[in-house]
């Protein structure tokens, strides 16, 4: 929340009680082996300075890809499984912001490993 504060977000969502994080212990679990998917939305304007300060947007920011790196850490610390990135209200190409978010933001995350039973 302090990192949060730091960066100006206006808005940042923190589940209380996380279904499926590890790090939380056993105070944190909802008494289930099953995994549960918890999601996000984000509206992102994506700014060409990629050390952009969060600026509030509908539901989202204009923002850089740097602080947009550190929000969905935030949210991934959180619990947050899945982030949807909408970019309704992006300024910029939409083309460019997916070539942007692929090489500069997406490889910073990675997925679980599944195994179909």
């Amino acid at each position: 929340m302090k990192r949060a504060e730091e960066l100006n977000f206006a808005a940042l969502f923190v589940r209380d009680v996380p279904l499926h994080a590890p790090y939380f212990g056993d105070v944190g679990q909802i008494h289930t082996e099953q995994f549960k998917s918890f999601s996000q939305s984000l509206y992102v304007d994506l700014t060409e300075d990629p050390n952009h300060p969060p600026v509030p947007i509908h539901l989202g920011f204009r923002i850089g890809s740097n602080p947009l790196i550190e929000f969905i850490e935030s949210l991934k610390i959180a619990g947050v499984n899945h982030v949807i990135i909408n970019l309704k209200y992006g300024q910029r190409p939409v083309e460019e912001v997916i070539e942007e978010l692929g090489e500069e933001v997406v490889p910073h995350f990675s997925c679980i490993d599944w195994q179909v039973i």
